[in-house]
């Protein structure tokens, strides 16, 4: 039987283990336990922040996160836990060549760390003009309870949070070669918004409210409802 609850400090080890294991082809699952840790603790009971785990035997099998404010969250994140960010990632960047073959294409993050550590504020967050007002960050469940309709039992609890702090939309961005996240975001009702080589971005309206959004994406969520 599956359960699902708000992630908690208990199951942040455990996340973070799912995480590596479901993301092993992605930056950022190859940036080491400590790292994902310090990562997924970011999402446990932090205003703005959400976190969701499905659990099976009491063993965290599925997770989801999200926030209402990148900018902030990423800021508050990189000031908070500088020193033990970078020694994290310098250990995987000794340990591991991918994280030195892709640390270049990551030199803007490493700049916002710094920024952040010494009190400038950044604003790189999603654009609110062509952004929603929430984003799902990362969503994974563990190969062997793939398939089971955990993926959407994250989801819904999900926007039923964001739902019920009266947030009105939220998006999310996928690798463009992740088909198989592609084809669950289209079958599950999500509409596609931009597409270029390297991602593509879909969104979901919450609640019954009139969505607060720009063209194209407003107009493309209305008419899903006529």
């Amino acid at each position: 039987m599956v359960t699902y609850r708000s992630l908690q400090l208990d199951d942040v080890p455990a996340a973070a283990r799912l995480h590596r294991s479901v993301f092993r082809g992605y930056f950022l699952g190859h940036m080491g336990q400590r790292f994902l840790e310090l990562f997924y603790d970011e999402f446990v009971a932090t205003r703005g922040n959400y976190g969701m785990v499905a659990l099976v035997d009491e063993t965290v099998v599925g997770t989801v996160i999200g926030s209402v404010d990148l900018a902030h969250t990423f800021n508050d994140f990189y000031r908070r836990r500088f020193w033990p960010l970078a020694w994290a990632f310098l250990l995987q960047v000794i340990r591991d060549g991918y994280v030195r073959r892709h640390t270049a294409v990551r030199l803007a993050h490493i700049v916002k760390a710094i920024q952040s550590r010494l009190g400038i504020r950044t604003s790189s967050g999603p654009d609110p003009e062509v952004w929603p007002p929430a984003q799902l960050l990362s969503i994974g469940v563990a190969s062997s309870f793939r398939g089971a309709g955990i993926a959407d039992g994250l989801i819904e609890r999900f926007c039923q949070a964001l739902a019920s702090d009266g947030v009105d939309a939220v998006g999310l961005s996928v690798r463009s070669d992740n088909h198989r996240a592609i084809a669950f975001y289209a079958r599950t009702g999500w509409i596609r918004g931009r597409v270029d080589p390297a991602s593509e971005t879909f969104w979901r309206r919450l609640g019954s409210a009139e969505i607060k959004a720009p063209d194209p994406f407003a107009n493309a969520l209305n008419a899903r409802e006529r």
